[in-house]
């Protein structure tokens, strides 16, 4: 495993997110890419409020957290499909690292 070579493009790719203006436009550029994904939604960015020290995404409020006893097996394995396809597209077709931190 090239570990020195996975290090420099993992680590470059995290560091590169705290340019927040360019984490703003390739936000916008996942969310067209994955558009097609009907059961995946990306939050849009909001330019208005975006500056080089922050990224302020729109709100979605009808999302709620789910145990995983709440939902049925068939619903469960749709939503694991469907996240793991889109993470694959933004990925390895777009080329794309988007990570986000999520309060409760």
């Amino acid at each position: 495993m090239p570990f020195r070579l996975m290090h420099a493009q993992v680590g470059g790719a995290i560091l590169r997110q705290l340019d927040f203006e360019a984490e703003a436009a390739s936000l916008t550029v996942l969310r067209d890419n994955l558009a097609d994904f009907g059961s995946v939604r990306i939050p849009a960015p909001l330019p208005e409020l975006c500056t080089s020290e922050t990224v302020v995404m729109e709100y979605i409020g009808d999302l709620r957290r789910f145990e995983p006893d709440e939902l049925a097996v068939g619903t469960r394995q749709s939503a694991v499909r469907a996240v793991l396809a889109a993470v694959y597209e933004m990925l390895f077709v777009d080329g794309i690292v988007h990570c986000y931190g999520s309060c409760r």
